[in-house]
This record gives structure tokens, sequence and C-alpha cells, in this order.
């Protein structure tokens, strides 16, 4: 009888691990891509087109002959596009380094 007990609890332990597991994948954004867009590629673009949460982009702004600054966008939603202008920083050149962080 314990051994029945302890092959079914081992059991269920196992079905649970499976569906936190399965919960925590699912949430995830999917389909992700990011491009540069505009006059000299100075806005920087990010979207997922699937799964749930959120993201944002980060990227840099190319300075010639000078350090590139950095910027990162809003939080947006699944099917939203992240954008981030380089005329922000005050340049107007290319974006590039562009990479989305999830939550």
């Amino acid at each position: 009888m314990k051994r029945i007990a302890m092959l079914l609890s081992t059991a269920a332990l196992a079905a649970g691990l499976v569906v936190a597991a399965g919960g925590t994948a699912q949430a995830a954004p999917g389909g992700c891509t990011t491009w540069t867009s505009g006059n000299k590629g100075r806005y920087g673009n990010g979207k997922c087109t699937s799964g749930s949460g959120e993201y944002r982009l980060h990227g840099r702004c190319n300075i010639p002959l000078a350090p590139d600054p950095y910027f990162t966008t809003d939080w947006v939603r699944v099917g939203q596009t992240a954008t981030g202008d380089c005329r922000d920083l005050g340049v107007d050149y290319t974006a590039h380094d562009l990479y989305l962080e999830f939550r």
C-alpha cells in the first residue's frame, strides 16, 4: 500500500512540474524582429507577433567620430511596435545594435 501511495505522489509531482514549465514557456513573446527605418535608418523598431507579455527595444545611434548614445523605448504589448528615434538623442544617424528585452 505504501508503495502505491509513493508511486501516485511521484506521478502527481511530475505532472505538476510539467504544467508549471508549460505555463512559463507560453508567457514569453515570440516571432520577434528588429529593423531600422526612416531617413538614414534613424528609427530603430521591434515587434513580436505571438505569445504574451511585454517587451521594449534597446539600441544605439551612430555618431561619426564620437561614442554612440543608447536609447530604450517604453514597454509595449505583443502585436505593438516599439520605436526609438535617434533624433531624440540629438543625432540624425543610423540606429544599430538593436535588441529586445522581455518581461
